[in-house]
């Protein structure tokens, strides 16, 4: 699960501390009143589809396409950029709603287009069902069957497993930490990569961490808010802070090793190990700041850590990426392995 789009939520949530007595009204804004016709519909399929969270959806996927390396491929690119665009809205669409009457009692999300009345519940899936088949059928033309399945089976696991989840357990992060691991693999298979081995593997466990110290964060941030929403999230159990602060650190430490299990296996040169010590131990330390003093200040300084790790890292790792002549399979990859060390 990739967040929503964090700059944005950020600001909410530094902005709103003052308390309302009562529930809060959903109302229209006087902006979105003023919209009217096509620019009108276009903007509220825009707020569906939550674009800015899906523009770090389709990054992360593109990430998972240069990963192969070699002479980029760009109608291919352009194509499993266009075909997760329309998977992460679809996602996001039946995510908003099934979520519509609690996204109403929360200050963060009650100006979406569902609590607003500014769309039916009808339409809404209906725009979700759209894009969510264009996906499937873009992928499958433009692509390849494999991504196809990944992106249909992505927005199943949102959708249906995900955003029920939220209000019965907090593992529902750990679920939508799986759905955020696997734009990334679809780049790498839109691109010709085999879903079984080491590079995808490498991949989906930079996104599945990341998003640990990333998500959690920022929940703890925005924990009245999802208390007030009737949300299962960790920060909201958490008087003290210090579970949220331990799932912070624990996987900030799970992440530092990555870069050496991915120059360890070959897809990378010695220096992406070494360029990730300084930013890998910069995220333990604030991680290892929070856990002490799990307040609000902590908590900012982790998440904002966390906007610009990722990008440096996925960067990273592509500029000195050592390609093979293909895309080895997990099984091909541990017999050579093997024969190495014979």
């Amino acid at each position: 699960m990739l967040p929503r789009s964090s700059g944005s939520a950020l600001r909410q949530l530094s902005g709103r501390r003052a308390a309302s007595s009562g529930q809060p009204s959903a109302k229209p804004s006087a902006r979105a009143k003023r919209k009217s016709g096509p620019r009108r519909a276009m903007g509220i399929y825009g707020e569906l589809s939550k674009v800015r969270l899906s523009s770090l959806v389709v990054a992360t996927t593109s990430a998972g396409f240069l990963f192969a390396g070699g002479p980029v491929q760009w109608p291919a690119l352009a194509a499993v950029t266009v075909g997760t665009s329309l998977a992460a809205a679809s996602a996001n669409t039946f995510n908003q709603v099934i979520e519509r009457d609690y996204d109403a009692l929360m200050r963060r999300t009650r100006q979406r287009p569902l609590p607003t009345g500014r769309i039916s519940a009808g339409h809404a899936a209906g725009f979700g069902v759209c894009t969510g088949l264009a996906s499937t059928a873009w992928l499958a033309a433009a692509t390849n069957p494999l991504t196809a399945g990944l992106g249909a089976a992505n927005i199943a696991l949102y959708a249906g497993a995900y955003t029920p989840l939220k209000r019965r357990h907090n593992l529902n992060t750990w679920v939508g930490a799986v759905v955020g691991a696997i734009p990334p693999v679809m780049g790498w298979t839109a691109a010709g990569g085999e879903l079984l081995c080491a590079e995808a593997g490498l991949l989906s466990a930079t996104l599945f961490l990341w998003q640990f110290p990333h998500f959690f964060s920022l929940a703890w941030l925005a924990r009245e808010d999802y208390a007030r929403g009737k949300y299962c999230m960790v920060p909201v159990s958490d008087p003290t802070g210090a579970a949220t602060a331990s799932i912070v650190l624990r996987y900030s430490a799970y992440a530092a090793p990555l870069p050496f299990a991915a120059w360890g296996a070959g897809l990378t040169t010695a220096m992406f190990p070494l360029e990730s010590l300084a930013v890998n131990g910069y995220l333990l330390y604030l991680a290892a700041q929070f856990y002490r003093d799990p307040g609000n200040q902590n908590a900012r300084r982790v998440f904002k850590c966390s906007l610009w790790y990722l990008p440096v890292m996925m960067g990273a790792s592509e500029s000195i990426r050592v390609v093979s002549p293909r895309r080895y399979p997990l099984s091909d990859w541990c017999a050579r392995s093997d024969r190495a060390q014979d």
